[in-house]
């Protein structure tokens, strides 16, 4: 999952954890081996995320169509 996250540094993603609740919106800002941090793309806010918790992501093209 690290190296993955890594190619998608600086990209509005939506990572999901393996609460299976949760989802996260915003700009992948940093990855580091034990975590990422994300900038929430509505009010700027970071938020840092352990790795061994993300479950999936995708890119998203927010505002663009």
């Amino acid at each position: 999952m690290y190296k993955i996250l890594k190619k998608s540094k600086g990209k509005t993603i939506r990572l999901y954890t393996i609460s299976g609740v949760e989802s996260y919106l915003g700009t992948l800002q940093d990855v580091n081996e034990d975590y990422v941090t994300l900038k929430d793309a509505m009010h700027g806010e970071v938020t840092y995320i352990a790795i061994q918790h993300i479950e999936s992501f995708h890119e998203t093209r927010l505002g663009k169509r």
